[in-house]
């Protein structure tokens, strides 16, 4: 009998104390993966960040129904040569220019043969991967000679950004609609248009993909660095580069603009209106991309910054630790 009465004490006690709510009290889980990465993702919040402040509704559809497509069409992209590419657009200018021909008076003496052979001779030349290229203008916070991306890839004075990396809700609080985004959009006004856009390291030029018809990145470039980082600058107005052009730390590849927008999801979204990017919001959507296994960098006085994967299988990172926005 003493026996029962002493586990029933104890129990009471155990219930009664605040050791119940330590150990016995219920938890919620989340109900898929899904939910559990997205705990896990979002962590702005902590540095009062809030996706998508002081834009308006129509601003945000634009924003994210444009970087729907944009992870899905720099993967396609990577799969076909950009030689094929340009040689279409090259055809295309061909037959342009052969409507412009046809324009013009036909008294108009042709080009001398050896001028030709000139200009054909320079077009076949490589570009030389190994000259640094020409700034047309350096960023000051940018060390040269960096070979990591550590740094923002704007002017200090121009800096803002509207849609950070990771999970976001683009819905309300009572009814979140959440999407992935896999880069950091810097800029969303009209004040940003046309500003420079730097590269925070020295690398050499994969791509430069000009704006083409369905294109949600419209125009973009991709630089790869060396230690398996790649950088992605996509939206741009004016692209300062050529494809296997080696780019110092600091150096203007471009300028920040509105181009893409046009790949949305449309049938979906049959009861709004379909939104396309406009100058309002011009804006940088600025990706990092990295292959390797370090968990940290260090920067040039020595400090310690995270590489934080967010997604899982997805080669993109946190950018907002590398810009030194977040610790």
């Amino acid at each position: 009998m003493n026996k029962y009465l002493t586990v029933f004490f104890i129990s009471a006690f155990w219930m009664t104390s605040g050791f119940s709510d330590s150990f016995l009290s219920a938890q919620l889980f989340p109900k898929t993966f899904d939910d559990t990465g997205f705990t896990e993702r979002v962590d702005f919040l902590e540095d009062d960040y809030q996706d998508f402040a002081d834009l308006s509704a129509y601003d945000i559809l634009n924003i994210v129904y444009t970087d729907k497509n944009i992870d899905a069409e720099i993967e396609e992209d990577a799969e076909n040569p950009l030689d094929e590419l340009m040689e279409a657009e090259q055809s295309m200018d061909d037959e342009i220019a052969q409507d412009d021909a046809n324009m013009i008076d036909a008294n108009i003496p042709e080009i001398p043969e050896d001028i030709k052979d000139d200009i054909k001779d320079s077009a076949k030349k490589p570009i030389n991967a190994e000259k640094p290229m020409y700034c047309q203008q350096r960023a000051p916070h940018i060390p040269q000679g960096q070979t990591l991306p550590i740094g923002k890839p704007v002017l200090n004075s121009n800096y803002t950004f509207c849609s950070a990396y990771g999970v976001r809700n683009f819905g309300t609080k009572e009814k979140p609609i959440y999407d992935n985004h896999y880069g950091f959009d810097i800029g969303c006004t009209a004040a940003h248009y046309n500003k420079p856009v730097f590269t925070p390291a020295d690398g050499v030029v994969e791509r430069v993909q000009p704006n083409r018809r369905g294109s949600s990145a419209g125009n973009y470039i991709v630089i790869n660095h060396k230690n398996g980082f790649k950088t992605y600058y996509m939206h741009l107005n004016t692209m300062a580069v050529r494809p296997g052009q080696t780019v110092s730390a600091g150096c203007q590849i471009g300028t920040i603009g509105y181009t893409g927008g046009a790949k949305a999801f449309k049938s979906q979204f049959a009861n709004v209106n379909y939104p396309v990017m406009r100058k309002g919001i011009s804006h940088l959507h600025y990706e990092i991309r990295y292959t390797g296994n370090q968990q940290y960098v260090t920067d040039s006085k020595g400090n310690k910054i995270k590489i934080v994967h967010k997604f899982s299988g997805h080669k993109s990172i946190d950018p907002g630790y590398l810009m030194g926005i977040k610790k």
